[in-house]
């Protein structure tokens, strides 16, 4: 309720002169001013309307909102809540209030100006975030729709900035992830009739300098590796077939066995008639792995529950095409299609179910390799059991990892560790017709680093006939070395010794001449040493 200024004269004509002046403090009362008629009149005034004795705090009503100066509001007197939305507008807001830390010139875009604006360069390899801040300096009118962002992305940092309305001093900030090879630009989707901005634009992405890296701060290992570089090597084994592969028949007469590392693979004879065919159109297709459901009642000598059920790791044989029981599940039996380098291929219903003579009899604990009759020759079935060491069979596969190749018509078998270092596995055999060149697996070792020291030395008349002495910074493992006489490269017998020495001596090659092919004056010598 705001109070009327009233001169004496309206003041007379209101109401009669009081005798007495009451002060009061009731909350409750929402009138200033309250006159009791008597004798003298008394005029009562209700200093709640201004303020609450009880704690001193001056009624909101009470003040002429356009006379409140900074001084007269305390530290806590306006809160968050109490400011509305536009309470302070940008212009209120200066530079130093927000903090300018920008380092880069701005860029200023008007409303007639021409469009997509640049505001920054585009880069062609790396990929930048930018902070991008923008100043009005202009008011907008017209409706303007000025959007900011890149070629691929328009308006990925500000889309219709200010939502298309600013004025003089109002402030946006928006983060920006720059793809390479792209610049970027403010676009004037509709100009409008009057508005500018200033934009400033900093790249925050870090960008670490020679000078702001110290001389250790990378070592040899925190590097990818150059082309001198030892890239590792794979373990291998060399078996060699000769005649034929002897199969599995029963118990007891065993198959041929190849082992590496803890698996043992061993051919067996999978050419028996289990008494079961294939039915309800199970195998008439190519999935792979293939689940078929094998209940006693379709299949009543391999099914689930059957006279002699299929167990994991167990091959069958349908048509051309071997298959491997990967797992059993209630009465669902999955196998790996194809096995043994075999064709997957579709079944019809009644096609025999085959199996080896030794499920019945003791099927091997072994990883079966299946082949047809008793024997088979190398060139047949060395390539089976290479497709049996590269196939994944599941709960029955190999443990080792490890791949393998037919060479030489399956007369030798090479095998190599799946991954470049030391491995070390076992490499037997039981079978008159194949034999491993050694014992285990060899050769494999890890990526590392390797250096290398050249040098060139024209021989004087001093050295010929006599020993050379050239210091190298490592001790190498291999040197090589080549004579040139001329412009021809020619036959040298002498020798080359590696010497370790005590330090701080480095180590030195000796160098000592042949007799048979000795240097001459004039010759070049070129060594080559490898850590």
């Amino acid at each position: 309720m705001a109070l009327t200024t009233l001169t004496m004269a309206q003041w007379a004509t209101a109401i009669r002169r009081p005798g007495n002046v009451a002060f009061i403090n009731d909350p409750g009362l929402t009138d200033v001013m309250y006159l009791v008629a008597g004798d003298p009149n008394t005029l009562v005034i209700n200093l709640a309307y201004f303020a609450d004795l009880t704690d001193g705090t001056i009624a909101g009503a009470a003040i002429d909102t356009d006379s409140l100066t900074a001084l007269q509001i305390g530290a806590g007197g306006v809160d968050t809540a109490e400011l509305a939305d536009n309470a302070v507008t940008g212009v209120k807001v200066t530079d130093q209030a927000v903090g300018l830390f920008e380092d880069t010139a701005l860029t200023n875009v008007a409303f007639g100006g021409g469009t997509p604006i640049e505001l920054l360069a585009l880069d062609a390899t790396v990929d930048r975030i930018v902070l991008v801040r923008a100043v009005a300096t202009v008011a907008a009118v017209g409706g303007c729709d000025w959007d900011v962002g890149s070629l691929s992305d328009a308006d990925g940092c500000f889309e219709f900035i200010g939502a298309g309305t600013f004025g003089i001093g109002d402030k946006f900030v928006g983060f920006y992830a720059l793809p390479a090879g792209e610049a970027l630009q403010c676009v004037l989707n509709v100009a409008g009739t009057a508005g500018a901005i200033d934009f400033y634009v900093t790249v925050v992405t870090p960008l670490v300098q020679t000078a702001q890296i110290a001389d250790a701060a990378v070592t040899p290992v925190k590097q990818a590796y150059p082309s001198l570089d030892d890239p590792g090597t794979y373990a291998q084994a060399v078996g060699r077939a000769a005649g034929v592969w002897t199969a599995r028949t029963g118990v007891p007469v065993a198959g041929d066995t190849v082992t590496i590392g803890t698996d043992v693979f061993e051919f067996d004879r999978i050419d028996l008639d289990s008494t079961d065919d294939t039915a309800n159109n199970d195998w008439n297709n190519v999935t792979d792995p293939l689940t078929v459901p094998m209940a006693v009642g379709d299949y009543p000598a391999c099914g689930v529950g059957g006279a002699n059920p299929l167990v994991v790791g167990e091959l069958i044989y349908i048509g051309t095409e071997y298959m491997r029981v990967t797992g059993i599940v209630g009465n669902d039996v999955t196998f790996d299609r194809g096995v043994g380098g075999s064709a997957i291929a579709v079944h019809a219903n009644a096609v025999n179910i085959m199996w080896s003579a030794s499920h019945i009899s003791g099927l091997t604990a072994n990883i079966q390799v299946g082949i047809q009759g008793a024997n088979q020759a190398a060139a047949v079935g060395t390539p089976i059991l290479v497709a049996c060491i590269n196939e994944d069979a599941g709960t029955a596969g190999q443990a080792n990892d490890v791949s393998a190749a037919s060479l030489a018509a399956g007369a030798i078998m090479l095998v190599t560790a799946d991954a470049v270092g030391p491995v070390v596995l076992a490499t037997t055999t039981v079978s008159a017709n194949f034999l491993w060149d050694a014992a285990t697996m060899l050769r494999g070792a890890a990526a590392g680093r390797k250096r290398v020291y050249s040098a060139a030395y024209t021989i004087d008349a001093a050295e010929v006939a006599t020993t050379l002495y050239v210091p190298v910074p490592f001790a190498p493992t291999q040197v090589y070395y080549s004579v040139l006489r001329g412009a021809v490269i020619i036959v040298w017998d002498g020798t080359i010794t590696v010497t370790a020495a005590a330090a701080p001596m480095p180590d030195y090659l000796a160098i000592a001449d042949g007799g048979g092919a000795p240097f001459q004056a004039g010759d070049m010598l070129s060594i080559m040493a490898i850590e």
